[in-house]
């Protein structure tokens, strides 16, 4: 019987990467906005949150690991980029090749809530 990888069947949830552009305004001043790089079906695992107080204020951040196949889009994803799923927005904290088998990629990402 012949096993075939089954990346696909876990790959349930359709998430945006964002890229940031640099436009100008009205008045002609720089400003940063998010564009779409790619969109993906991903397998997104959420890990133990923490609170922390900072200047009398309480923030709640929500770690997210964000499983995609290796692509020649997602291998090129960065720190700077910023992932979009369920309305919610995602800061890239890290990427990583899974076992360097270009086959997966896994997306460390953190949701900064109050």
């Amino acid at each position: 019987m012949v096993r075939k990888n089954h990346v696909a069947c876990r790959l349930r949830n359709k998430i945006t990467i964002e890229t940031p552009t640099r436009v100008q305004n009205i008045y002609g001043e720089p400003i940063e906005t998010f564009t779409t790089y790619a969109v993906r079906q991903a397998e997104v695992m959420t890990t133990i949150g923490k609170e922390s107080f900072n200047k009398y204020q309480e923030f709640n951040e929500y770690p997210v690991v964000f499983k995609v196949r290796y692509d020649s889009l997602t291998k090129d994803i960065t720190e700077k980029m910023r992932i979009t799923f369920n309305s919610k927005i995602y800061d890239v904290e890290g990427v990583v090749n899974f076992m360097e088998l270009n086959k997966e990629i896994h997306i460390y990402g953190k949701n900064r809530g109050s």
